[in-house]
């Protein structure tokens, strides 16, 4: 960073207008099987510039007031900071790692709390515990620009050797580099450190500074009015120079923003837009970590100086509040990360304009989120902000969706949520200059799950003795078949609730009053019957009514056998429910292995058309079909080698069908279910263990 912050205006005026062909060919709609990246990745992504040592840091005691509270609510991971060994601005920066988790990338240079490559050592042994990354000097190119007469402008190295940069060979700036390495690789306590190269303000002089020994490339992006994209993929070649026709290492982008004030500036909803899309375009782009400048300053802020809030501020904790994941542990300092593989979906964005990108990204627990945005230039020559209308685009999904939900955001870059239609996989989306997130759920996988509280972690289960009406109760987990669910989709975001026990559902009380309980009923296709499941975070869901809207809640003043009540939602933890798959519990799994032979997974891949349960299966097996439009289905069950047990027909209607197949008859072994319908033909195995 520049020591004065409005030299920085000066960077960068070069701006190429070339439209880049490879930005176009990104806007080509999908239609293909795209593999999701993790959604908690992205929030990792995300890092902020913070100068502790600044009067606007200091002032009116700002770390406590400003800079910890920013930090918290955001839920920012990575910072790029300095003075780890200073005996005011250590002890804050390492207080951001123990309360917060905020890894940090060292920005070293004169003024940066590195004057020397020794001094780089000192400090980085301070806080080698939570130091992400060593970064070399800090644009040594746009100092000797300026004429800024700085001590690693020239330098002796360890050895005596004298070195001068030039404007055509960085050779001081090589060997100060060259140095910290030495230095940093050679001492116990932070030779795992990784380094960074040294950021140039230009990309142009990397070529002049090379070769340097790195980890990491670095490299940084200001376009100013310009589109966000501008000069970018020429700027990641030249920074990619640094491998010298080697493999490239991976990139930070350790400076991007826009200011608010002064020449090339924007508004700062323009400033909102721009970071909130760039963050999307860098990871886009493979960046590991892209930190934005600043987070206190008038103008580069997403603070005021005075500490007030800017648009960006709030919209960026939006966005990493709904698709962050981890959790940071305290206590033993280490960040706790979701542990799951991300899959694909099918899916292709219809009527777009080149200028919009997307990004799909996928949470644990299976939902996917599509987040779309027009990648343009939103400022006028004066700075004002330009008209740009929406993009009116269809996302059409090949499979089966349960719920499609966006989060748009306000006037106050809050996010607006409400449910949009599906109709056939389509779902029509007005796609602004700004992010948009769309939230797309599949059916849960089938097989049994427990049901269990998140405040008393009890679960929920059937009376045994009751019947049709009989009130439904909790009960510390005991592996019982009364205790033990089928969600079976009904089409959009709506399930069935079954229990193994006796193939009764779960009834909403027909009285809509708030601690009525909750039933069961053999099925009849009734609203009281059909159960929407709304994640909630933490791998927990509510479960809420069609009929009444109603909500499932636990009973905290009774204990085993005490009912279960509906109540109007209040975000409890009494309300909140994970649902625990048993598709490969040790009865299955003995089953398998007595008879020395596999059976299709119980998680099947999130889109398909159809599924079977129970399995193994003893005197029913159900089968689940998602049809595009009505018809005849065919049924047909054959042992492995093909000779016909049973054979079925019956009417298809569009949307969720289900039929059940008598396996009564069948002995102990694996059979193939083979359903034929005109959309084709598909087997699964399956195993009757009685």
């Amino acid at each position: 960073m520049l020591n004065q912050h409005n030299m920085k205006t000066n960077k960068k005026r070069s701006i190429a207008v070339l439209f880049v062909i490879v930005l176009w060919l990104q806007s080509i709609p999908l239609v293909a099987q795209v593999t999701a990246k993790k959604a908690d990745a992205f929030v990792g992504s995300i890092g902020i510039n913070i100068k502790l040592d600044r009067d606007r840091y200091k002032r009116d005691n700002g770390f406590n007031t400003k800079v910890k509270p920013a930090l918290q609510d955001l839920g920012i991971r990575h910072v790029r900071s300095s003075h780890f060994a200073h005996s005011t601005y250590g002890p804050q920066n390492r207080q951001l790692w123990e309360n917060y988790g905020t890894r940090a990338l060292f920005v070293t240079g004169s003024y940066e709390g590195g004057q020397t490559p020794q001094d780089v050592r000192r400090h980085s042994k301070a806080a080698a515990d939570y130091i992400y990354a060593v970064e070399g000097q800090n644009e040594p190119d746009i100092f000797l620009v300026e004429g800024f007469g700085w001590p690693y402008q020239q330098y002796t190295d360890r050895n005596g050797n004298n070195h001068l940069n030039t404007s055509t060979d960085y050779r001081a700036s090589r060997a100060w580099h060259q140095d910290m390495i030495h230095y940093l690789k050679s001492d116990p306590a932070t030779k795992d450190l990784p380094v960074a190269t040294t950021p140039m303000a230009f990309g142009n002089n990397v070529s002049k500074i090379v070769p340097i020994a790195h980890d990491l490339e670095s490299f940084h992006h200001y376009t100013h009015r310009s589109t966000i994209t501008t000069n970018l993929n020429n700027t990641i070649n030249q920074t990619h120079g640094y491998a010298q026709g080697g493999t490239p290492k991976p990139l930070l982008l350790s400076e991007f923003g826009w200011k608010t004030s002064g020449s090339n500036s924007v508004t700062e909803r323009t400033q909102a837009k721009n970071i909130l899309t760039g963050f999307c375009e860098y990871f886009n782009r493979g960046i590991k970590v892209s930190y934005i400048h600043e987070l206190i300053e008038n103008s580069w802020g997403l603070l005021r100086t005075g500490g007030v809030r800017k648009p960006a501020f709030n919209g960026l904790k939006n966005l990493i509040s709904l698709l962050g994941e981890a959790k940071f542990d305290k206590v033993n300092k280490k960040w706790n990360y979701p542990d799951f593989t991300t899959k694909s979906l099918d899916f292709e964005v219809l009527n777009a304009k080149g200028s919009t990108h997307k990004l799909l990204l996928q949470k644990s627990n299976g939902s996917y989120f599509l987040l779309l945005w027009q990648n343009v230039d939103r400022s006028n020559d004066d700075g004002t902000d330009k008209t740009i209308g929406n993009d009116a685009v269809t996302v059409k999904v090949n499979g089966n969706l349960a719920s499609a939900t966006q989060f748009r955001y306000d006037a106050d870059f809050n996010f607006v949520e409400n449910e949009l239609a599906i109709n056939n996989g389509a779902i029509n989306v007005n796609v602004p200059d700004n992010v948009v997130v769309i939230r797309l759920t599949v059916p849960i996988s089938q097989g049994y799950r427990k049901i269990e509280n998140k405040s008393n972690k009890k679960v929920i289960k059937i009376d045994v003795n009751g019947s049709n009406g009989s009130a439904v109760l909790q009960y510390d987990w005991k592996g019982w078949d009364s205790q033990k669910w089928a969600f079976i989709h009904l089409g959009g975001s709506y399930y069935k609730i079954q229990n193994k026990q006796n193939n009764r559902v779960l009834q909403a009380n027909d009285s809509n009053v708030d601690g009525a309980p909750i039933t069961q009923r053999t099925w009849n296709n009734w609203n009281p019957q059909k159960w929407k499941l709304i994640f909630v975070g933490d791998g927990y869901y509510r479960i809420e009514n069609k009929a009444n809207g109603k909500c499932i809640q636990a009973n905290l003043s009774g204990g085993n056998n005490a009912t279960i009540a509906q109540r109007s939602w209040n975000n409890w933890n009494s309300q909140k429910w994970k649902l625990t798959s048993l598709s490969s519990d040790n009865a299955r799994k003995s089953a398998e292995q007595a008879l020395n032979t596999t059976v299709e997974p119980l998680e099947n891949e999130a889109l398909d058309k159809w599924q079977i349960y129970p399995n193994p299966a003893s005197a029913s097996l159900w089968i689940n079909y998602s049809s595009d439009m009505e018809g005849v289905i065919k049924i047909r069950v054959s042992d492995l080698s093909g000779k016909d047990q049973s054979q079925i027909s019956d009417k298809l209607v569009q949307g969720m069908n289900e039929f059940e197949v008598n396996t009564n008859t069948l002995t102990i072994g694996s059979y193939l279910v083979t359903v034929e319908t005109s959309q084709g033909v598909h087997t699964k195995k399956f195993i009757i263990s009685k």
